[in-house]
């Protein structure tokens, strides 16, 4: 009986090892299976960050080309201020010139009615 006893203890024995071992194996693919999907996540992870990257670097010279445009726009409009300041000086001025000239006018259309007139008495 001693032998059986000792034949229990040994497939009890080993009963628990092949348990022992086989749970072992299925938290080890599971660990596997984790670290795999994990790795996946990562690299999804990295793609991500590199498309942000990229995006980042396109709204910087997206922004940069949007403030060189409105440093032209203000400048250029600047400039047509100044050019409408000038144009309207100019205008002014023709305009000074132009009633400069009618004033000219009327004084020898007047003279002019004057002399005729005065032709037309001594005729008579």
């Amino acid at each position: 009986s001693g032998w059986k006893t000792k034949a229990w203890v040994l497939l009890v024995f080993m009963g628990v090892t092949v348990f022992l071992v086989s749970k072992y194996w299925e938290a080890e693919g599971e660990r596997v299976a984790y670290k795999a999907e994990l790795e996946k996540k990562r690299s999804d992870l990295n793609q991500v960050s590199a498309r942000l990257a990229t995006i980042a670097e396109k709204l910087e010279l997206v922004n940069a080309e949007k403030n060189e445009l409105k440093s032209s726009f203000e400048d250029c409009t600047k400039r047509a201020n100044k050019v409408k300041a000038v144009a309207e000086e100019q205008l002014k001025e023709s305009q000074a010139e132009v009633d400069t000239l009618k004033t000219n006018l009327d004084t020898c259309e007047s003279a002019a009615a004057k002399y005729d007139k005065k032709i037309a008495t001594e005729r008579e």
